[in-house]
This record gives structure tokens, sequence and C-alpha cells, in this order.
């Protein structure tokens, strides 16, 4: 064998040996690896995952409150007057409102409270237990009239408000 043809065969066999310590090194870190997993898979006791069930939980709690969500539409979507301002139909003139305007709660002595109700262009005189616009007065005070309609609750206050 000549010079050329020995180191050919002596680099090849350099290369070999790194090439398979490399291999025999990567195989021996899966092989760790594996057996980490596989002691954990075998000590891992099934639905006691405190994690799992208190993200079960969540989502459970989450859905719940998504199915009590109720949404109530307070304006007709199709009413010109909730996005333009025609003149002569303003709220303080026309009277066609769908709310119920309270302007004034007054108390004679020894009677109950009276609330003045502005109302589709009419003013009514009411009191606790009284019905309009679909729903009724459950309590009426000096400075408060509580109404309640599809159970929802509206409270009119007639303390002055800093704004």
């Amino acid at each position: 064998m000549n010079l050329r043809l020995k180191f050919f065969w002596n680099f090849l066999l350099g290369l070999s040996t790194v090439f398979i310590l490399y291999t025999g090194y990567q195989l021996y870190l899966r092989f760790v690896e594996t057996n980490q997993l596989w002691v954990e898979f075998r000590s891992e006791e099934i639905g006691t995952d405190s994690a799992f069930q208190r993200q079960v939980s969540n989502l459970e709690s989450s859905l719940q409150n998504r199915e009590d969500a109720r949404f109530i539409i307070d304006q007709i979507p199709t009413d010109l007057s909730n996005v333009i301002v025609l003149e002569g139909l303003e709220f303080a003139f026309s009277g066609t409102g769908r709310r119920i305007r309270v302007t004034q709660i007054v108390q004679t002595e020894g009677g109950p409270p009276t609330a003045n109700i502005h109302y589709r262009g009419q003013y009514f005189n009411m009191v606790e237990g009284d019905s309009i616009a679909g729903g009724v007065i459950s309590s009426l005070s000096k400075k408060e009239l509580v109404f309640q309609k599809d159970e929802q609750t509206i409270i009119y206050s007639m303390e002055p408000s800093i704004e």
C-alpha cells in the first residue's frame, strides 16, 4: 500500500469513529429522555390532574356566564331619529320618546310620594305599584323612583348629579 492510500483509510476510519461516537451520544440522550417520560407516565394518576380540573371548571363557569347573559335592545334599530336629528322631533318637544322621563317627585303632608312622569307626550301622576310603559313602579321615595320592566331594574334619582 502506498502512503496516499494509507492516509485515505486512516482518515476514513477516524471520521467514522467520530460519527459513531456522536451518534452514540445522541442515542444516549434520547434514551435518558425516554426513560424520564416513562417514569412520569407510570407515576401519573388519571383523573387527578388539578391544573386540568381547574381549567375545565373555568371553562364551565365561563360557559354558564355566557348562557346567563341577556341582551336587550334599548332602541328600535330602524328608527332614524336615533341617528339624525329631525327639526321639531327633539325629545323634549316631541313627546314620541319610548322611555319614561321622571320630571319630579312630590309628597304632600301625610300622603304617599307622587311621581310626575312624561311618557309619549303625556304627563302622568304615578304612585308606587302603578304600571306604565309595560313596567311597574316598584319603589318610590322623595329621592328616587325604581322602575322594573322585563326583569330589568331602572333607578331614576332626583339627586342633583355633578358632571
